[in-house]
């Protein structure tokens, strides 16, 4: 099934299974290795994405893990990843601070620790520290502990207060012009909201009066099992 979105700066077109995770796509496919695979089944975050969103409010930016998020679920989206954090070659605000309180060691849960803050400090510029402890909730980290990664997000928004060229680097320039380029994107479905994908079908319910409509019009409706996360299965 083909879809549009964006990644990082640029527009992709793909071809895409929907039994195939985001995880998978952007590494195999899109050489994005930045984003790591560990436990594969939500628990680790080390496969943390920015996911952004289209919204009355404009676009909005939330850590998924990548590892449990169909790619089918991309289009018309924004996805950020480590990669696409800065405008230039230079580090992230975020990425600063975790090399000055050395808030990494062996780094595989880095980039997932990075994406889950930058989401938050896109949202607050100068979060409490119970935000920054529930933004990393997802995150786990073995080897560095998790006093230097608190250092850090506490020094970066200690230095937005007195800072504002910092607070201005925090969101990348070309976010900008995501808005405008996502409204481009064509809709993906058509009115039941249906994709037929190697005689299967793929439904996309956007709330439950659309789930049970379709539940009334597929064939033995008794043999399904509703599941929710279906991260062990």
């Amino acid at each position: 099934m083909k879809i549009s979105f964006y990644l990082n700066r640029d527009l992709v077109h793909a071809d895409v299974d929907p039994h195939m995770t985001t995880l998978v796509y952007l590494r195999e496919f899109k050489g994005l290795t930045g984003v790591k695979e560990s436990c594969n089944e939500g628990d680790c975050g080390a496969c943390v994405i920015a996911l952004g969103e289209r919204t009355e409010q404009g676009i909005r930016y939330h850590a998924v893990n990548s590892c449990l998020y169909p790619v089918i679920r991309l289009h018309g989206k924004h996805v950020v990843t480590l990669e696409g954090i800065s405008d230039s070659d230079e580090l992230h605000p975020l990425q600063e601070a975790m090399e000055n309180e050395h808030g990494a060691q062996c780094g595989f849960c880095t980039s997932g620790i990075i994406l889950s803050l930058f989401c938050l400090f896109l949202r607050n510029a100068t979060p409490t520290d119970e935000a920054i402890l529930q933004a990393l909730d997802g995150s786990l980290c073995r080897c560095t502990g998790y006093a230097s990664i608190l250092r850090a997000a506490r020094s970066l928004a200690a230095q937005v207060q007195t800072d504002e060229d910092i607070e201005n680097h925090l969101t990348p320039a070309y976010f900008s012009g995501i808005p405008e380029r996502l409204d481009s994107i064509d809709e993906l479905i058509d009115e039941n909201r249906k994709l037929a994908v190697a005689a299967r079908d793929y439904f996309i319910p956007e709330d439950l009066h659309e789930l049970f409509e379709i539940l009334e019009n597929v064939d033995n409706p008794s043999k399904l099992t509703l599941i929710s996360g279906d991260t062990d299965i």
